[in-house]
């Protein structure tokens, strides 16, 4: 029962973080930097950085479990389709050179982001697995 628990307790705190990463990027961020919708690179660089610093110090320091960060992630995609202020990362955004539907771009948003989570899961892994031989070699 007490693993039960333990795993519960894991998959709430990676749910919070998926929550946390919304929160950031689309309530947050738009109140103190709202680019005209076409200002690709500096809403990008935010979206991708803060999702990876969400996931990395997550991972490094409450949940190393792979399995947490992939099961609580359709958190994330759910909350965009609930609310997602309009032309923020070019989210609904009707001008400019392409037309895509607001929910193909949210997909397409959700996929990246996922990878990044998942690559920054296996960084941490690599490093956690580094640090474990470095302090073997040393005992």
């Amino acid at each position: 029962m007490n693993l039960k628990n333990e795993k519960l307790k894991k998959f709430i705190i990676c749910c919070i973080f998926q929550i946390m990463i919304y929160i950031f990027q689309f309530l947050i961020r738009p109140l103190f930097y709202r680019p005209d919708p076409m200002g690709r690179l500096a809403c990008t660089i935010i979206l991708y950085s803060s999702t990876f610093l969400f996931v990395f110090f997550g991972q490094l320091f409450f949940i190393k479990k792979v399995w947490c960060w992939i099961l609580s992630f359709p958190i994330y995609p759910s909350l965009i389709f609930l609310y997602h202020p309009k032309n923020v990362y070019e989210i609904g955004y009707e001008g400019g050179f392409s037309v895509v539907s607001t929910e193909i771009h949210i997909l397409v948003l959700s996929v990246i982001i996922f990878g990044i989570e998942m690559a920054t899961c296996l960084l941490v892994g690599i490093i956690s697995f580094i640090r474990k031989r470095m302090k073997q070699k040393r005992a």
